[in-house]
């Protein structure tokens, strides 16, 4: 699953890239890449996020693992 924000649009390039992020961000960001390792590691198969900064924007991409019935 991939997530695109033309953050160029709102805001200049420069901005975007000196962008920080605050806290509760980073907190949030943390929990959903150790929560993804988990289940990449439960589950034998990759899982993750991507973060990806262009001049175009942000993308963001979220690898889960494909889960099918036993």
């Amino acid at each position: 699953m991939a997530v695109e924000d033309d953050v160029g649009a709102r805001e200049s390039a420069e901005a975007s890239a000196t962008h920080t992020l605050d806290s509760a961000e980073r907190m949030g960001t943390g929990i959903t890449r150790s929560r993804l390792q988990l289940l990449a590691q439960q589950q034998g198969k990759p899982a993750g996020v991507q973060e990806i900064n262009s001049s175009n924007g942000r993308k963001v991409e979220v690898l889960l693992p494909l889960m099918t019935a036993a």
